[in-house]
């Protein structure tokens, strides 16, 4: 009994060590492909995103990013370039709005904001993905696969203030952010200095123009959360939206004001829209008060660089050719 009772045990010996040694091979081999676990000597941190919470490195070295202006315009103000980027297929060329040349050099493109090239992306070996809820929600457990994935709904955000602190928080540059908020604030005072008492005196109307129907931007949209910052007053028809309201041509003139931007979008049919009686006699219109501007800065979800942008158009239009 002794005897058999040795061998029982050495056979269990054996076949533990051999199940061991599979766990260990499959562990090596799982290394090598898309899934991609962090070295149990790295600093991690837990981060609660929009689709759960997920341990990413503290010091992420290889990032990639999802969407221009939700993701990668923050991610750029706090002057960490990822590694690859999806694009923003314009008609125009545009691959990262709100971005110079120099700003996006060197960064590898991995298709279209809503199609993700996963192959490319998986051979650049990130350490850490950002991506978005509205655009991304049914890859998270293939691009989890690659990366550990924080995703992003900037519907959860009551501004593109809070989504910068946010993005900062998680890449440890709070400080960093902090900063380029404070540069931000110091412009916002400038330009109201600059306009001086008109502010209070000078109704700003915002459309964007698609075709029919025109629309306005909602209260949480970037550029009226930067037209709160500065004290510009909208007409009354574009205060305190909860949602971007549609409207059509023949209510336009409840959204006449002093100064009129027009957001002109890629193939959308302005020409009509500019021949039209109606906007013809707009008082915008007859004051020589209207213009033009990129909907690559004014449309969007926009993060602290396009803001800057947007506060160079206003002081262009507000304060520069008031001048002249």
């Amino acid at each position: 009994m002794t005897v058999k009772k040795n061998r029982l045990g050495q056979w269990l010996l054996i076949t533990g060590l051999i199940s061991l040694l599979t766990i260990a091979c499959g562990e090596n081999l799982s290394s090598d492909s898309s899934t991609r676990e962090m070295p149990a000597s790295s600093s991690t941190q837990l981060v609660s995103h929009a689709l759960g919470e997920t341990r990413i490195p503290t010091e992420p070295q290889r990032i990639v990013v999802l969407h221009d202006t939700i993701i990668l315009d923050p991610v750029i103000a706090l002057g960490i370039k990822p590694i690859a980027a999806t694009t923003y297929a314009s008609e125009e060329g545009i691959v990262f709005r709100g971005l110079t040349s120099e700003q996006s050099e060197g960064i590898e493109i991995l298709g279209s904001m809503e199609q993700p090239n996963l192959e490319k992306m998986a051979a650049l070996h990130p350490d850490l993905i950002f991506a978005t809820h509205h655009l991304h929600h049914q890859i998270y457990s293939p691009l989890s696969s690659i990366a550990p994935t924080v995703v992003i709904d900037h519907n959860q955000f009551d501004s593109f203030k809070d989504r910068f602190r946010y993005i900062a928080e998680v890449l440890g540059k709070s400080d960093q952010a902090n900063q380029v908020l404070t540069q931000y604030q110091t412009r916002v005072e400038q330009l109201r200095q600059a306009i001086g008492d008109q502010l209070n005196e000078v109704q700003v109307s915002v459309i964007h123009v698609y075709g029919e129907p025109l629309s306005t931007p909602d209260a949480t949209h970037h550029i009226s959360q930067i037209f709160s910052d500065i004290g510009l007053q909208r007409p009354p028809s574009q205060e305190g939206l909860l949602q971007e309201k549609n409207f059509s041509l023949e209510v336009l003139p409840e959204h006449d004001a002093d100064i009129l931007f027009i957001v002109k979008y890629p193939s959308s049919k302005v020409e009509t829209i500019l021949s039209n009686p109606i906007w013809q006699q707009l008082n915008a219109v007859q004051t020589g008060q209207v213009y033009e501007v990129s909907p690559e800065r004014w449309g969007g979800a926009g993060g602290p660089i396009v803001a800057n942008l947007i506060l160079d158009d206003l002081f262009q239009y507000l304060v520069d050719n008031s001048d002249g």
